[in-house]
């Protein structure tokens, strides 16, 4: 009875200790790398590695006033998140407190003292200390037996997968649901849960599979050739261990004879990307799937995805974004497009919707509903039109014809060069546009924004190229004409989209010149450029 109370009060202080904390999202380090039995950790406080290298505390991503229990890199100025323990139940507003409570386990609450997140359902056994590994591992170590570990966060992970982590059968990474909010998103990795399978999937809200490895083969994946080339092979390694046919792992190991920083993450767009840190920032070493066009439901409903783009989510014409926000900050493109006129179809009224002719997309093939009792152009869209659910429809190339319609929304449209056509349901008003624009309201853009922009994005993209053919050892001190000529060749104009996108917002400044500032940027095929964005633009 005495411990409880005493218990009670250690956390009541501490609350109030709290509370007269100054509000910021940046708690200050106060040293040591464990938490004892009893004692707490306040708003301001965090634990650091014995090495230095990962820090636990709270943080709050900028702008959301949202509180979460996160290990970060602790020497790093851009604070990256490795780890989240109260990913779906933020604490609001206020700071909170994390307790190592006197009966052993982990407990986090809010300034109201509730419980929000606590690691009793999954301990071993009680514990006496929590500590933060060398590794980045938080650990508890066991009451009866201080060299135990009763519970750690490598078997609960987030997005990330770090060196010396366990992935074993059954656990997986799940994405961040947008920068600023590390909910679990839509997309996991985890090894397939068939019995002897040892190949990785990336599904989408645990039910549709997008992307597979293929299996282990000694020492790579058959899926993923890139694993066997020089870069990779000598700055990591994935030991394969299999117990039996249903328990078994892989873990991630960082070849210790480069001493550089490296993490393997689960984006939020859904793809496995692979880090180093370097020079303050981190590069992209590889990722999977190349395509980011093979990522389920990557652009929404009614958004197409173009692999060759820089922005490669775009809303179909006729459609507008859902969140405007989301895309601008090209963040979240799985939120969709929304149409810009609303349909007109009823079964009593009939409809004055029409259909737009597209060659240059295609349509989910799995999603289409078949039906060969319709094997002509008038006959299929005359069906698709008096089915108010159909919302697009084909006529396939084989022997007979057959009409394929696609009811709902339409998802994992891709932009694809010289396709079968593909007729898409529209309202009428936008139909009467399409063909007042030409079929597409593209040229009406382009003869708005050409002027006032052509100048500054051709100054731009060829400071990039210069940089590029310079870099490459294309372009000679001289000037001469072979690398006149080159340049002329591969010269490209990008947009002040495209180079905002490449350069992440113009967020990491190279340099400053007398005309403006010089921003590091990475291209599609992760080819690193440099961008000089000229002063009061």
């Amino acid at each position: 009875m005495a411990t409880n109370s005493l218990s009670a009060w250690y956390f009541f202080l501490s609350v109030l200790y709290m509370l007269t904390l100054p509000y910021n999202c940046h708690p200050l380090t106060v040293g040591g790398d464990s938490i004892a039995l009893g004692a707490s950790l306040t708003g301001n406080q965090s634990i650091v590695s014995k090495n230095g290298t990962f820090e636990l505390g709270f943080f709050c991503p900028n702008g959301t006033n949202n509180w979460y229990i996160g290990i970060w890199y602790a020497q790093m100025s851009n604070k990256t998140i490795v780890w989240v323990a109260n990913r779906e139940t933020p604490i609001r507003n206020k700071l909170g407190v994390l307790n190592l409570t006197t009966d052993g386990y982990l407990k986090l609450y809010d300034s109201d003292g509730r419980s929000i997140w606590s690691t009793r359902k999954n301990q071993k056994a009680i514990a006496s200390k929590a500590m933060i590994l060398d590794s980045g591992s938080f650990v508890m170590l066991g009451a009866n037996n201080i060299s135990e570990i009763v519970w750690e966060s490598f078997l609960y992970p987030a997005d990330t997968w770090l060196s010396g982590m366990k992935m074993w059968k059954g656990m997986k990474l799940t994405s961040w649901k947008s920068s600023l909010d590390p909910a679990p998103g839509p997309f996991s990795l985890e090894m397939d849960p068939a019995p002897s399978k040892t190949q990785f999937l990336l599904v989408y809200k645990d039910n549709i599979t997008y992307w597979s490895t293929e299996e282990w083969v000694v020492d790579h994946f058959s899926g993923m050739p890139d694993m066997l080339n020089n870069f990779a092979s000598e700055t990591f390694r994935l030991p394969f261990v299999k117990i039996s046919p249903t328990k078994m792992y892989f873990t991630y190991i960082q070849i210790s004879k480069f001493d550089i920083v490296q993490r393997l993450v689960l984006y939020k767009t859904g793809d496995v990307r692979s880090f180093y840190h370097y020079n303050s920032s981190w590069i992209n070493i590889w990722s999977v799937p190349k395509d980011l066009c093979f990522v389920y439901d990557i652009c929404g409903a009614y958004g197409a995805c173009n692999r060759n783009n820089l922005q490669f989510c775009s809303c179909l014409e006729g459609f507008k974004p859902k969140d405007k926000r989301a895309w601008f900050l090209q963040d979240w493109w799985s939120s969709g497009c929304l149409r810009s006129s609303p349909l007109y179809c009823s079964p009593i009224n009939g409809t004055t919707d029409g259909f737009l002719q597209k060659n240059d997309i295609s349509l989910a093939k799995e999603k289409a509903v078949s039906y060969s009792q319709y094997p002509t152009l008038p006959t299929c869209r005359s069906a698709c039109l008096e089915n108010c659910s159909c919302k697009a429809f084909d006529l396939t190339n084989s022997t007979p014809p057959i009409c394929r319609m696609w009811f709902g929304d339409l998802f994992n449209v891709r932009v694809a060069s010289n396709s079968q056509p593909v007729f898409l349901r529209m309202a009428a008003s936008e139909l009467q546009q399409s063909i007042s624009n030409g079929g597409s309201n593209q040229g009406r853009v382009l003869s708005i924004s050409l002027p006032v922009s052509t100048a500054f994005i051709l100054v731009l993209a060829f400071l990039v190229i210069i940089f590029l053919l310079r870099r490459r050892g294309m372009l000679g001190k001289g000037g001469d004409m072979e690398g006149h000529e080159l340049l002329s060749a591969s010269l490209r104009t990008f947009t002040y989209k495209e180079l905002r996108i490449a350069t992440n917002n113009f967020r990491d400044k190279l340099g400053k010149g007398a005309f403006g500032s010089v921003f590091k940027g990475s291209l599609p095929d992760d080819t690193l450029v440099a961008v000089k964005k000229l002063r009061g633009l």
